[in-house]
């Protein structure tokens, strides 16, 4: 390309051009300056205001479109195995919790009775329990009726009820001590599911993995907010199932025990109520310990050397008397070992 020549004239104009638009720059720069309270601003282009712009967002559309689907894919897979389980291990510990501050202060009152005063109190009302049930011969010839009695329609549980029954005498049994007996049971129960505390109350420095349900809920909820499937992410879900699985089968027992506690302690009040206790009760056993005795002393005749012992000896193996003829002599190269066999 053949090289320009400006004139004089035309050079001071360019200058001067040149002049002008520095000092449009720098004002403006000062003015935007001000405007932002002194941060540096850094001008962006605009998006997709070139034809490269336009033709790399069209060629990065298939790698975003497959990191995002990914992506997507990463998080479906995580929602599947993670599930509700955090949603039902907050669960079991509030039911759990609802159930503590309802029934734990009344439970511990009750297991807390003397109990054995109280069944030594009791007076003596002991009586036969009986069982009945359809006698066997009526009960072969129902069961060998009943195609004919299917086919004529007749009612089985109604017939069943009219069948002749026969009374089987039990044990002695007494209401009183079995209901006492029941609602100790059932107290002790009770107090120790509902102080279950899903696991200790913090973390070691040491601990690699949770050591409770709610510590391992968690765990799972913030490795799962990634949305990737790492395998801690992995353990931490099985250790999750673990927690959840004991703490639903707590509730489950919480909820079992409080309603037979419920129902047993009103019936040993309805019956404990009308109880008249003895008038000459008998004082509890006292308690004492037995010294421990002396080791006996080592049995007679008995030697532990067994060095001499022959296998074919009648009495190999049930010990030798202490006077078995062994003699031990100091010898300047040595040590001389001489037995002498022992008188019938």
């Amino acid at each position: 390309m053949p090289d320009v020549i400006l004139t004089e004239s035309e050079q001071q104009r360019l200058e001067q051009e040149q002049q002008t638009l520095v000092r449009t720059l720098i004002e403006r720069g000062r003015n935007a300056e001000r405007a932002m309270g002194a941060q540096i601003v850094t001008a962006t282009p605009a998006k997709g205001t070139t034809a490269l712009s336009a033709i790399a967002a069209k060629l990065a559309a298939p790698a975003n479109e497959a990191a995002q689907q990914s992506a997507d894919a990463g998080r479906s897979e995580v929602q599947k195995l993670v599930g509700d389980k955090i949603i039902r291990a907050r669960s079991a510990e509030a039911k759990l919790g609802i159930l503590r501050s309802r029934h734990l202060d009344r439970a511990v009152e009750v297991a807390g009775l003397p109990f054995g005063k109280l069944r030594a109190a009791l007076q003596y009302d002991f009586v036969e329990s009986s069982t009945e049930r359809i006698e066997p011969g009526a009960l072969m010839a129902f069961e060998a009726a009943a195609p004919t009695l299917a086919a004529a329609g007749v009612d089985f549980d109604k017939l069943r009820d009219q069948l002749p029954r026969q009374r089987t005498p039990g044990q002695m049994v007494s209401p009183s001590r079995d209901t006492l007996a029941a609602l100790e049971e059932t107290a002790k129960a009770l107090v120790a599911v509902l102080q279950t505390t899903f696991g200790d109350s913090h973390r070691d420095p040491k601990d690699i993995d949770p050591v409770s349900l709610a510590d391992c809920a968690r765990t799972v909820e913030s490795h799962a907010q990634g949305g990737r499937l790492t395998p801690e992410l992995r353990r931490y879900i099985g250790q999750l199932q673990w927690w959840l699985d004991r703490a639903e089968a707590a509730v489950t027992s919480a909820e079992a025990l409080t309603a037979r506690f419920t129902a047993t302690l009103a019936k040993a009040e309805a019956i404990l109520s009308e109880v008249v206790p003895l008038a000459a009760a008998m004082p509890e056993p006292e308690k004492f310990m037995v010294p421990r005795s002396e080791p006996l002393p080592p049995a007679p005749n008995a030697s532990s050397y067994v060095g001499d012992l022959d296998v074919r000896e009648p009495n190999y193996g049930q010990g030798q008397p202490a006077d078995d003829g062994v003699k031990v002599v100091a010898l300047p190269n040595g040590t001389r070992i001489t037995t002498s066999r022992r008188k019938a």
